[in-house]
């Protein structure tokens, strides 16, 4: 099989708010009500 590179959540959200910025702003959004208690 071969190896597959995985991005950190930070360098997938940093590349997804330069290409696609609304998908960027509503996973943000998910991230930050996970955190919710």
């Amino acid at each position: 099989g071969r190896k597959r590179k995985w991005f950190t959540v930070e360098e997938a959200l940093s590349l997804l708010s330069i290409h696609k910025p609304v998908q960027c702003s509503y996973l943000k959004l998910l991230t930050r009500n996970d955190k919710v208690p």
